[in-house]
C-alpha cells in the first residue's frame, strides 16, 4: 500500500476548507466551536442552516458526526444530498466538501492521496483509502490529526475519504496504520508525498 498520483494543485474545495479555519470566510455561526462550549442550536440544526445557506445543499439525515479537534475546534463531517462529504467547524461558516472518487474501482487495500493543499501553520491532504480503515499517521515519532469523512460504495468495494493534517511539512514517507476490511491484523505501511521543498511558516519535519 503505497500513496500514488503525487501531489496534486490546491483544489477549489481544499481553498474552502482553508477559509473555514483561518476565519477568511464568515457566515452563520449557529453553533458553539468549542468542545465543552454550550451550542444554541443542536448540531445537525447548525450544518443544515450553514450548509442550506453557503452551497444551497441538503444534509442527508443522520449523516452529521464529529470528525475531530483542532486546535480546540471541533471538526464535524456530514453528506450533502448530492453525495459530496463535508468537513467543517460550524463557527467559522465554511468547510471542505468532495465528490467521492468513482475511478478508479476499487482492487486491493490503498491509500492514495488525491489532493493537497498548504495554508497558515498547516498542510493538509486528501486521502482515498479503499479495502481498510486508517487509525491513525504520523510522521516519526509526530502524530499528525486524521478526519474520517465516510465511505462511499464504488466500483469493486468500499472507498474512504479521510483528510490528513499537519503544522510541521513531512519530508519523506509518513506510516498511516491500517485495518483491513478483511479482518486481518493492523499494519503499518509507508505513504509517500513529494510536498514542497518548503512552505512559509511551515518547519520541515524529517520523518
Amino acid at each position: 500500500m503505497r500513496g500514488r498520483g503525487g501531489v496534486a494543485a490546491a483544489v477549489g474545495c481544499a481553498v474552502l476548507l482553508v477559509s473555514a479555519l483561518a476565519g477568511c470566510t464568515s457566515g452563520p455561526s449557529p453553533a458553539s466551536d468549542s468542545a465543552s462550549g454550550e451550542a444554541s442550536l443542536s448540531v445537525d440544526d447548525a450544518v443544515r442552516l450553514m450548509s442550506e445557506e453557503l452551497v444551497g445543499e441538503p444534509v442527508l439525515p443522520d449523516s452529521v458526526h464529529q470528525a475531530g479537534l483542532l486546535g480546540g475546534a471541533r471538526l464535524f463531517a456530514w453528506t450533502l444530498s448530492d453525495g459530496r462529504r463535508c468537513l467543517g467547524a460550524l463557527h467559522q461558516g465554511a468547510f471542505l466538501c468532495l465528490h467521492a472518487a468513482a475511478d478508479p474501482p476499487v482492487s486491493g487495500p490503498l491509500v492514495r492521496i488525491t489532493s493537497s493543499a498548504l495554508y497558515e501553520r498547516r498542510w493538509l491532504l486528501v486521502l482515498d483509502v479503499d479495502g481498510e480503515r486508517v487509525a491513525g499517521a504520523s510522521c516519526g515519532a509526530q502524530p499528525e490529526t486524521l478526519f474520517d469523512l465516510g465511505a462511499d460504495q464504488v466500483a469493486g468495494g468500499v472507498r474512504r475519504t479521510y483528510v490528513l493534517m499537519g503544522e510541521s511539512l513531512p519530508v519523506g514517507p509518513m506510516t498511516p496504520r491500517v485495518l483491513r476490511d478483511d479482518g486481518t491484523a493492523q499494519s503499518v505501511e509507508p505513504l509517500e508525498w513529494s510536498g514542497p521543498a518548503s512552505a512559509p511558516g511551515l518547519e520541515r519535519q524529517a520523518c
